[in-house]
């Protein structure tokens, strides 16, 4: 995905995802300065894709304008928009909780991905949240461990008071003459 216009610089946006880049998709790293800026998903309130017909009405919308109509130019001139499946380039604008907006070049695929995405974080901010319950086994085999561990310190502690108080017996020395 690239963006191409809007609140962002034009560059690559990077998807960026939780517990190091080894969880699940968690928002897009737009383009700005050297590290960019993080967008959770969360905070993405939707997307329009921009068609030849809806050009001057989502331009309008996101208060790009003439601008960005003349940006864009015929749509079927835009390099790679024209294609199929999901391997087409569109043109999406995503619009964002605090008011700023992308224009966003993507590939079918990306744009179905990120979908998905942003449907799992809307899905779970709506489910109320469920305390999780550790199993009653679990705590029946930590209740033993400790009363084992409790049973293994006693014969410990019984064992070395019993050497240290009780005379020890040595064994008969046999002289040959």
């Amino acid at each position: 995905m690239q963006v191409v216009a809007g609140d962002w610089k034009e560059g690559f946006i990077i998807i960026k995802n939780a517990c190091g880049g080894i969880g699940r998709p968690v928002g897009l790293v737009m383009p700005k300065g050297w590290s960019g800026e993080v967008v959770y998903f969360k905070d993405i309130e939707g997307f329009e894709e921009i068609t030849e017909e809806n050009r001057t009405s989502v331009m309008g919308k996101v208060a790009w304008g003439a601008a960005g109509s003349a940006l864009l130019g015929p749509l079927g001139l835009f390099a790679g928009v024209l294609g199929g499946g999901n391997n087409k380039v569109q043109l999406i604008v995503l619009k964002f909780r605090d008011g700023r907006s992308a224009m966003v070049k993507a590939k079918g695929k990306e744009i179905e991905n990120l979908i998905i995405e942003m449907e799992r974080v809307r899905r779970e901010a709506t489910q109320p949240k469920q305390k999780e319950k550790k199993p009653k086994r679990f705590w029946k085999i930590v209740g033993i461990l400790f009363i084992i561990y409790i049973l293994i310190a006693l014969i410990v502690q019984e064992a070395v008071k019993s050497s240290t108080t009780s005379p020890k017996e040595e064994a008969p020395h046999h002289h040959t003459p």
